[in-house]
């Protein structure tokens, strides 16, 4: 499992922690007794069993090289017979939804919009008194608005001025497999990013720029093609590229966005990564220079250079996998940094 895998544990100690510790001391012959729950504590054991469902990254190779003989056949249809039924789609949003909208941190924050179905969303104003922008955030795939990653940026760029809208994408009916399933995803969860634009928009917010991780990275890249108007830049983490379909081409996808772009990947990321990083630059660089013109400096400011196509920026994080876990500063000062060089508070109206 690569998406959010350190929630469990976090859910656990948060659930730990929510209920006092039964001491005796020379003072109490028998213990004190225990309050009786509330409802709400028990919530973060759904999601809990949710994620621990045996779900395969889309990013790795398959293991099973017996594919086609008799016995690989065979282990096969064992395999499948023994694994647990995912539940639907529509049953696992519900259970994150339910527990996003009770949780007492993320209630708050908790709004519903519309798209092909009612899904949820965190919302959260910028802290400041400055407001910078709006941030689109679209989490990986078979994840949540309130997973690790998407939580950091979520809940510390209000404090950089920046109000952020954390989106649930659609879930795949099983585990999902590359790239044909990841395809037919990509056309509900574009338009549920639609409806989260058109609400940021809704509160004042046009300045916007749109940040995605994983599938969400796929998912915002083509946003960013279809509204240059609306989305002033594109922030890609952990984007999977495949050479087909031309969809899941994260070079060829790139190469056609007119804003700026900051292409973040991990030293140890995944395959489907990894194996893109040289060609998403080279192409993304390419289609940005001006015909007759040297290509511009990385570190060229886009406003202070009017001449110069938006920039183009790739950058490493060492030492981090597909879940950045430990990363989460590091990846958030990067984000900030770029945020305030190429788009801060730039003048957009609706």
């Amino acid at each position: 499992m690569y998406s959010d895998s350190r929630l469990p544990i976090i859910w656990l100690s948060l659930i730990a922690r929510s209920y006092p510790v039964r001491r005796c001391d020379s003072t109490h012959q028998q213990p004190p007794p225990i309050p009786t729950p509330r409802p709400y504590r028990l919530l973060p054991l759904l999601l809990l069993l949710l994620l621990l469902l045996p779900i395969s990254s889309y990013g790795q190779q398959p293991a099973d090289a017996t594919e086609g003989t008799d016995n690989g056949s065979s282990t096969a249809d064992e395999s499948a017979a023994d694994r647990l039924p995912l539940p639907t789609p529509e049953r696992r949003e519900q259970i994150i939804a339910d527990a996003l909208q009770l949780w007492p941190n993320l209630a708050p924050d908790a709004v519903s919009l519309q798209a092909d179905t009612t899904f949820i969303a965190l919302y959260r104003e910028e802290m400041v008194g400055r407001p910078q922008g709006g941030v689109l955030l679209l989490p990986d795939l078979e994840s949540n608005p309130a997973g690790e990653l998407i939580a950091t940026l979520r809940q510390q760029l209000p404090e950089h001025g920046w109000h952020t809208l954390a989106l649930q994408l659609p879930l795949g009916d099983e585990a999902v497999t590359y790239p044909a399933q990841l395809e037919a995803l990509l056309d509900p969860a574009l338009r549920r990013a639609e409806a989260g634009l058109n609400f940021l928009q809704a509160q004042g917010v046009f300045n916007n720029v749109v940040i995605g991780y994983g599938f969400g990275a796929l998912v915002a890249t083509q946003l960013a093609q279809q509204q240059p108007q609306k989305i002033q830049g594109l922030v890609v983490i952990g984007m999977p590229g495949y050479r087909e379909p031309e969809r899941l081409d994260a070079a060829l996808q790139l190469a056609q966005v007119s804003q700026p772009i900051l292409d973040i990947y991990g030293e140890q990321d995944l395959f489907s990564v990894l194996d893109s990083t040289h060609r998403r630059a080279a192409m993304a660089r390419r289609a940005r220079v001006i015909p007759g013109s040297k290509p511009p400096h990385p570190a060229a400011h886009p406003r202070n250079s009017p001449k110069q196509p938006p920039a183009y920026r790739q950058q490493l994080i060492g030492g981090a996998d597909h879940s950045y876990l430990g990363f989460g500063d590091q990846l958030l000062r990067r984000v900030k940094g770029w945020l305030q060089r190429h788009t801060a508070g730039m003048k957009v109206t609706g």
